[in-house]
């Protein structure tokens, strides 16, 4: 119980993370006709409208949905091997892990989309 709760911990600290320091895509400045200080103001505008984005309500949702595919697959575990409440518990906490992760995971990679997006709505060649 105590390392599945030190992974969970380290996942949300991991999106955390990655969401606090911003996205920057590889951009072809020259191309766009725009100087270095009006990329960075353009940039920085659309990552805090990327910032708004509601991630938590992702995380959640795909957390809940994991948590039962999770509890419902240790279940039929449990039962073909004659434990089922022990597999329901196994299988509840790593499908919620998985969820959560995946959640935080699709968060990220939406604010991404975002933020390419809005610098392409600008003018600007976005390459990754």
């Amino acid at each position: 119980m105590r390392r599945l709760a030190i992974c969970g911990a380290v996942l949300m600290l991991a999106a955390c993370t990655a969401q606090q320091r911003g996205y920057e895509p590889v951009v072809d400045v020259a191309a766009s006709g725009r100087t270095q200080g009006e990329y960075r103001a353009d940039l920085d505008q659309c990552q805090a409208l990327a910032a708004q984005q509601n991630t938590a309500q992702v995380a959640a949702t795909s957390t809940a949905v994991g948590a039962a595919a999770g509890a419902a697959t240790g279940t039929l575990l449990g039962v073909f091997g004659g434990r089922p409440a022990h597999g329901l518990w196994r299988g509840a906490a790593v499908g919620g892990l998985g969820g959560l992760g995946y959640g935080a995971w699709q968060g990220w990679a939406g604010q991404n989309r975002l933020v390419s997006n809005c610098l392409r709505g600008r003018g600007y060649s976005v390459l990754s």
